[in-house]
């Protein structure tokens, strides 16, 4: 998600209204680039939402030990997360450390999205929503279809 932020303000930034639409998936860090736009525009079937940050880990140190192989990760002295993404089983100070890093993405995910969208805090549980329903949560503004072979939105919009 390099260069999120600075796309996401860009866009809200912008002296020319700038518009959403989706008729496939808005989730996550598309989401977030959604939300700086003047209008969220969906279509009927369109995912949106899923605001909340993830990391996934996998502790493969069953799988080396079952192979016969074992992993040694070595950083200067004092370097302790440096292992973070290759020791298997992850140490506490790694846990907490990446759990923070975590948590405060997320923070600032939602601080994004309620600086810009006047949403429920139901979204703020990482779901994601289509049609009524993520118009009633304030995830979009207007559900609508988009004809591409005349490029333009069909339906009533705002």
């Amino acid at each position: 998600v390099s260069g999120l932020e600075e796309t996401s303000q860009a866009i809200a930034d912008s002296k020319v209204p700038v518009f959403a639409y989706c008729d496939g998936m808005a989730c996550s860090a598309a989401y977030h680039i959604a939300a700086s736009t003047k209008e969220i525009i969906a279509s009927s079937s369109a995912d949106v939402g899923n605001i909340g940050t993830v990391l996934a880990w996998m502790d493969d140190s069953a799988l080396m030990a079952a192979m016969g192989l074992s992993l040694e990760v070595i950083t200067n002295e004092g370097a302790d997360l440096k292992g973070t993404f290759r020791d298997s089983p992850m140490t506490a100070e790694q846990r907490e450390f990446l759990q923070g890093e975590v948590n405060l993405m997320g923070n600032q995910f939602r601080s994004h999205v309620e600086s810009h969208r006047n949403v429920d805090p139901e979204v703020f549980r990482a779901g994601w929503y289509q049609g009524e329903r993520a118009q009633s949560l304030g995830l979009i503004d207007a559900i609508a279809s988009y004809d591409y072979t005349k490029k333009t939105i069909l339906g009533s919009i705002g």
